[in-house]
């Protein structure tokens, strides 16, 4: 089963993994230097336990994989606010400002052998991906009850 990660989990990972490696980098040539390296290293440290239950950390190349794993993961596309899914399934995009929903995002789903497109608002980008991650586990098998 792949797990999706939030995108705050990702950018943890991500600083926590940046922060070792300076760390590593900085031992003792200079002092100054890995004094640094060893405080952005506790910060990071610190954000990334408090993400997690005791006992439940998950290894930080994992989350940072799947950043990249996730199929399904909103990219931005050669249009400027305009974000897709690899697989051209979902489309995510704010309203145009002046409009009755400006501030919103508008959620395009093209579902499989269908001709119609079904539009979701949401509030932000995060919200988007979180639709888009529920509509692709609501086609899997794990979300049947086995009554057809």
């Amino acid at each position: 089963m792949t797990i999706v990660y939030t995108r705050e989990a990702v950018e943890a990972a991500q600083e926590m993994r940046d922060a070792c490696q300076g760390l590593t980098a900085a031992v003792p040539r200079d002092l100054d230097t890995y004094r640094a390296a060893w405080d952005r290293h506790v910060f990071a440290e610190s954000r990334w336990a408090h993400m997690w239950p005791a006992g439940h950390v998950p290894h930080t190349l994992d989350v940072i994989a799947s950043a990249y794993d996730h199929p399904n993961q909103l990219r931005e596309s050669l249009c400027a606010g305009v974000f897709r899914t690899r697989d051209d399934r979902f489309s995510a995009s704010p309203y145009l400002p002046g409009r009755d929903k400006a501030g919103k995002w508008a959620v395009e789903y093209q579902p499989t052998n269908r001709t119609e497109v079904v539009t979701v608002d949401t509030d932000d980008l995060a919200h988007a991906q979180l639709i888009v991650d529920l509509i692709t586990w609501a086609e899997t098998d794990g979300a049947r009850n086995g009554e057809d």
